[in-house]
Order: structure tokens, then sequence, then C-alpha cells
């Protein structure tokens, strides 16, 4: 018996001295350890599985949240699964009209995503008809609901809301009407506690996770087409005459642009004439604090093991709400790290998560979450239509003039390129043709008027082209990944900040406000030359590229020599 006694007290002393010692992964709440990066993967992969071997006998709006997932999680449109539920959904629009299977808003909304995700292009009509009938089914009084409902459904709401932001990126003009009546009735359905309901205007009165995300989520979406100018703080070309000390001038212009695709026709040209004259009736200062109210609530009753409302489909609303609002953490929780815990600690046998949602859109939903599906999307291609003509942002130090570019009654037009971007990168390269300021003229016209997609297929170029012995060939290719929208090509700006050239660095600089969307600091200041101000920036950089990076380069360096 003391043998077994001793043995007792040396197991109790052994666990409390293993408690002593956990690695620093435990959060400060003790309620979860921190997932690791190849866990995440890994959780994704076997939802993606699941998902792909289910996808065909779903229904539609199953079928399609699981589209959204796959591909925001990486898998090609033409996966044979992803083409065949693409072409069901197009079957479910004759002759310009859509005719639901089931939940008709929901399934519009999700559809539409799945589509515009595949290839927008290629289903553009579709688009517009899923777009068109989101339109038509929105209430008097701003709100969506269920086909057997007038009551609205903060749920649904967000659907459509979802759905009607991706068609704006594709080109459709939406009402700006839509979107103030959208906003009106979240503003006066939202709960006095900060919270929102699921059916408010039925009497709902307590505030659940699930809708409070949502309700975060849907009033930061319509901010940005209420008001798409606020929070751009974009500044203009440096005061006329100003020279920095290399006696490089801040000369490169580009025009400013909303968060949409380029508008191609005359009645979509006729829509946004109406929507610039429309004057909404919500104002600005109004949002931002039901959001801020919302915010609070979620940040006072924060919790992923025990949301109110559907416990997966939370999560995705809080991936969102977050990513849209720019949060990190809500009090002293990481939403991201608590949540993708979770997520890889409850993650069945089956490779499934489940709610009341079910377990296919459950699934899916975990899978949109750990990729961070809305941070993707709000840096998914380059917004292409112009706020106004005139308005231009200042770059630093490259050609002073766009000779191809020209206006025509207000619009940007673009004329013949003399040469395709891979031929001008290839003349970088050549290190017998000294780098000439026409050669950067074109590479910025190709960029900025002509197809920035083109930018993708040469990044690899660019990144070579980023560490070339030539001053102005480093300052050139940091400026255009800059552009690309490529969060990845963020440690290679980073590095550029280390460049022992003034303008090399300040291109950086300026290429990392432009990619991280930080325009409120882009453009003419006092270059920071010493030492002590530069290493402030470098570490300001390296901590806002840890804490958007994706989850499978959580545990690189941020640039060489770390």
């Amino acid at each position: 018996m003391r043998r077994l006694s001793d043995l007792f007290r040396l197991l109790v002393l052994a666990a409390f001295c293993g408690l002593a010692v956990l690695p620093p992964t435990v959060c400060r709440s003790q309620e979860f350890r921190r997932a690791s990066d190849g866990q995440i993967k890994t959780a994704i992969d076997n939802a993606n599985q699941l998902l792909l071997s289910r996808i065909i006998g779903e229904p539609d709006g199953h079928a399609a949240i699981s589209t959204v997932a796959l591909l925001k999680s990486g898998i090609k449109p033409d996966n044979p699964q992803i083409k065949s539920t693409c072409e069901r959904l197009c079957s479910r629009i004759v002759q310009s009209k859509f005719t639901p299977q089931g939940h008709h808003v929901y399934e519009a909304g999700v559809s539409l995503l799945a589509l515009a995700n595949a290839d927008s292009k290629k289903y553009r009509p579709q688009i517009e008809v899923l777009a068109k009938y989101l339109i038509a089914n929105q209430g008097t009084n701003g709100q969506w609901h269920y086909p057997q409902s007038m009551d609205g459904d903060t749920s649904i709401s967000q659907y459509a809301l979802l759905g009607l932001w991706e068609a704006t990126r594709c080109g459709v003009v939406v009402p700006t009407e839509v979107w103030d009546k959208a906003a009106a009735w979240h503003l006066r359905t939202q709960l006095r506690d900060g919270g929102f309901g699921y059916h408010p205007d039925a009497g709902a009165t307590n505030s659940l996770h699930s809708m409070t995300a949502a309700g975060i989520g849907s009033l930061r979406i319509i901010r940005r087409h209420l008001f798409p100018y606020a929070r751009e703080r974009v500044v203009v070309e440096s005061p006329a005459g100003k020279k920095n000390r290399s006696g490089k001038r801040f000369g490169f212009l580009e025009p400013v642009y909303r968060d949409d695709e380029a508008i191609t026709t005359t009645e979509e040209a006729r829509a946004a004439a109406r929507n610039a004259s429309y004057i909404p009736t919500v104002k600005l200062v109004q949002i931002d604090e039901a959001v801020d109210k919302a915010i609070h609530w979620m940040t006072t009753n924060f919790t992923v093991t025990k949301p109110t409302g559907h416990a997966i489909y939370f999560l995705y609303s809080l991936e969102r709400a977050a990513a849209l609002a720019e949060i990190r953490n809500f009090g002293d929780h990481d939403w991201y790290e608590e949540g993708a815990a979770h997520l890889v600690a409850t993650q069945a046998a089956s490779h499934s998560w489940n709610d009341s949602s079910g377990e296919i859109p459950a699934t899916a939903f975990g899978v949109l979450f750990l990729t961070r599906a809305t941070s993707k999307m709000i840096r998914k291609g380059v917004p292409r239509v112009e706020v106004g003509a005139g308005v231009l942002v200042g770059g630093r130090g490259l050609p002073d003039q766009l000779d191809s570019a020209k206006l025509d009654d207000g619009k940007i037009k673009k004329v013949q390129k003399k040469a395709p971007l891979e031929e001008l990168l290839a003349q970088l390269e050549n290190p017998l043709i000294p780098v000439l300021e026409t050669t950067q003229t074109e590479i910025v016209e190709q960029v900025v008027i002509g197809k920035r997609d083109e930018l993708i297929g040469q990044v690899d170029r660019l990144k070579k082209l980023a560490r070339h012995k030539d001053a102005d060939v480093r300052r050139t290719a940091l400026w255009a990944l800059g552009r690309s929208d490529d969060l990845r090509v963020a440690p290679i700006l980073i590095q550029g900040l280390k460049d022992s050239d003034v303008d090399v660095y300040v291109e950086a600089r300026n290429a990392l406000r432009c990619l991280s969307r930080q325009v409120e600091e882009f453009g003419a200041k006092e270059e920071p030359l010493d030492a002590a101000t530069r290493e402030r920036e470098l570490s300001k950089w390296k901590d806002w590229y840890k804490s958007i990076r994706a989850y499978d380069e959580r545990d690189d360096l941020v640039g060489p020599g770390e």
C-alpha cells in the first residue's frame, strides 16, 4: 500500500510539474490549446474531401455554399464536382428567370457567390439574373426573409447582401437605395444591448452571437457601398514643386477606384448615374455607432465554444464580421486562434462539423472560417470603377507622364500598348539595356490602365527583379508587386524597407500601403531616414503581415536575414 501511495504522490507531483511547463500555446483563458498550421491544413483538406464526396447529392443551397468553401480553400473551378454543381445552379436560370429549389433568397445569394468565385466572366449573365432577383425580393422596409414570412430575417438578409456585394465586384450596378433601405432596417432592429436577433420584427428580444456577427458584417458591407469614400483617406500627390532628397518627386499618378469591376454597358452607366444622384437617408455616423455597439456586445459576450445560434455558422459570420470591421481581437480573445482551435478539436471522424444548419453547410462554414474566406474576398482582384476623374493618388519617383493614357468624357481610356508586360519585364532583366523612363512608363500604364491580372503570372519574375543590382529596377519591381493583390509578396516588400537606397525604401513602403489598403498613410510624407524610425517602420509592417498572413504561412520568417 505504501508503494502505491508513493507512486500516487509521484504522479501528482509530475502532473503539477507538467502544468508548470506547459508551452505558451495555451491561451490566457485556459479554454483551448492553439492549433498548429499542420492541424488546420489537415482539417481543411479532410473537410474538402467530405464536401467533394457529397456535393452532387446535396440540395442547391447546400451545394452552392460547399462550392464557395471549396473554391476559397484552393480547389480549382475545373474540378468535375464543382463544374457539375455550377451547371446545376445555372439550370435554375431560364430566360432571365431564376426558379429556386428551396429557400429562395438564401439560395440566390449563395448561388451567386459560387458562380462568381468559379468564373465571374463566364457566368456573368446568371450573376446579373440572381442579383436582380435579390433586389426584387427585398422587403419594402429593407430586409429579406423566407418565402413564407414577411417579418424579416437577419440571417437571410446577410446572404442577400453578400450576394449583392459579390455582384458589384462583377460589375453589376446595385441601386444605392437597396443599401440604404437595408441599413435603415438593421439600425431600426438592432437590440438595445447592441446585439441582433433572428426575427426582430416578429418580436425577437434576445441578442444572439450568430446574428450579432451577421449584423456587424452586413452593416460593414452596406457601409462600403453607401459611403465608398469613407475611410479611403486618399492623399493626393505632394505639393507642387516639393522635392525629396534624391531630387525625384512624387510623379506617378493613379486613379482612385471603388470596390467594383468596370461598368461595361449603357444600362449600367445609367444606373450608376442614378446611384450618384441618390442621397442616402442613413448617415455614416449611424452605421459606425451601430457597428461599435455590436462589437461591444460581441466583446462582452465572446465565446467560440457555446455561442447562441448555430455554432459553426456563427464562426463563419464571425470571420466575416472581423474581416470587414478589421478586428484582430475581441477584448483579449484572438477570434481566429480560438475558433481554429475549437474547429480542429471538434471535427468529427467523418471529417465534418455539425450544427442545426446541417452537416454539409456546417462543414462548409468551418472551411470558410479556417481559410479566412472574407479576407480573401476583400483583397481579391483590383477594383476598377472610378470614383471620379481628377482624384489622384500620389506615388513616388516613377515616371511623370503616362503618355498612352487619356481622359475621354471623364473616363480613363486605354490605347494600344507598345509592348506586352512580359516583354517590358524582360527589358528590365537584361543587364545590357539601361532602365529607361519609357519602359517604366509603359509598365505603369500596363498595370494601372491595362489588365492587372497579368501581374499574377509575373510575380516570380518581379520577386527576382526586386533584388536587382540596379535601384531603378528594384523600385519598379516593388511598385508592381504592391499592386499585385498577392499578400504572399509582402515579405519581399518588407525586405525592401532594409534597402540602402532611399528611393527603393520609400517605394517599398508605399507598395506595402497599397497592398495592405492602408491608404490613409499613402503618399507625401518626409522620408524617415534615421535608423530608429526605419526600424519602427520595419517592425510595424512585420506585425501587420504576421496578423493577416494565411494559416499556412504563420510560421514563415518575414524576409531573409531574420
